[in-house]
Formats: C-alpha cells, sequence, structure tokens
C-alpha cells in the first residue's frame, strides 16, 4: 500500500532527523531506519497498529519517542503526524479536520 505524508507530518520527521543528525549522525540515521520500518509495517499491516479513534491508528516508533499517527484509506496509508511522546496530545488533531 502507499504511503503518503501530510505536509506536517512530513516537516516533522525531517525536524526530527536533523534534530538528531545534529547531535549524531549514527542515531539520525537510526532514526530514519526506524521510520522508515515503521512505514512498511503500517502499509503491510494496516490494522495491526492500536486504535486512537474510529479512523485513526498510532504506531510507536521503536526506540524513541515519536509515534505515526496515521489513517488506512483505500490503497494508501496517510501519516497525520510523526508526533513526539513529550508534545502536548492530539496536538495534531486539526489535521484532518472534524470529520476524519
Amino acid at each position: 500500500m502507499k504511503v503518503r505524508y501530510l505536509p506536517d507530518a512530513l516537516r516533522e520527521l525531517q525536524e526530527a532527523v536533523a534534530y538528531y543528525h545534529a547531535r549524531n549522525p549514527v542515531v539520525a540515521r537510526r532514526f530514519a531506519d526506524m521510520a522508515r520500518m515503521g512505514e512498511r509495517l503500517v502499509s503491510e499491516f494496516p490494522e495491526a497498529s492500536p486504535k486512537l479513534d474510529e479512523s485513526l491508528r498510532v504506531h510507536r516508533v521503536p526506540k524513541f519517542p515519536y509515534s505515526l499517527i496515521y489513517r488506512s484509506d483505500v490503497g494508501e496509508i496517510l501519516i497525520v503526524a510523526v508526533a513526539h511522546h513529550s508534545r502536548r496530545p492530539a496536538y495534531w488533531a486539526n489535521r484532518l479536520g472534524a470529520n476524519h
């Protein structure tokens, strides 16, 4: 299944990689690899991750304080947020509008 990021989610991913790269390029590579692994897992097994609500699911990025918040649509996984665990809960909720 195709994986697509909302622009804000892609920015969050890029910012996280840049943050880790500034501190340790090896850790940045590990984070990017784990995020890509998460993309593959949610695209192959979209219903395996826990539900947040009726349409959204969450996949925790192993060994990092981030989760991929996503929605499974027909033929596509839409990543809504690459959410850091210390941010306020559901800060990304308005990205899909009221009827997500």
